[in-house]
């Protein structure tokens, strides 16, 4: 879900139930396709995520459009075993533009060989559908995406969501 560090939301804010992940190495990335109904200026990104160990590399997400190319790329430091909200500074600050289709992905850098330690980030998945009816709220529009080989191609599950918020908002 798109939440805000403002505590406002588009769609359900995360409840934490339900919380499963993948494990992020090797080419492995995850993260959620979307759309927002208005302009929205972001400096950083919070996922919520845990580590399964210590992973030899940074957690690195990344914002890039349709065409697959990164607009802006930060990463996430301190991550450990408990699952919780964890920033990372995007470099450059951008501003998504309302009715435009990005992806937020996140993926350990240097692709290390698994399974070693890896990081998770925290996915509510539901059987009846996403959990927070893929942000068709408010006029957004998102749904989880993963991609097996560093977002060569991507598959979607609209079952899904994951936890993230942007700020300032």
């Amino acid at each position: 879900a798109v939440q805000f560090t403002d505590g406002t939301s588009l769609g359900k804010q995360w409840s934490g139930s339900g919380v499963t992940g993948q494990d992020l190495w090797d080419q492995r990335e995850d993260g959620e396709r979307f759309s927002l109904p208005f302009n929205l200026y972001v400096t950083h990104v919070e996922l919520h995520c845990n580590s399964t160990g210590s992973p030899p590399n940074a957690l690195r997400v990344e914002l890039r459009n349709t065409a697959n190319t990164v607009l802006s790329l930060g990463t996430i430091q301190g991550v450990n075993r408990t699952p919780a909200w964890r920033k990372g500074e995007l470099n450059p600050p951008l501003t998504l533009i309302a009715g435009t289709t990005y992806r937020l992905m996140a993926m350990q850098e240097n692709d290390p060989l698994g399974p070693a330690p890896s990081y998770k980030i925290s996915l509510n998945n539901s059987s009846a559908g996403a959990p927070w009816g893929n942000l068709t709220y408010r006029g957004a529009d998102a749904v989880y995406v993963s991609s097996m080989n560093n977002g060569g191609s991507y598959s979607e599950s609209p079952g899904d969501d994951i936890g993230f918020r942007f700020g300032p908002g």
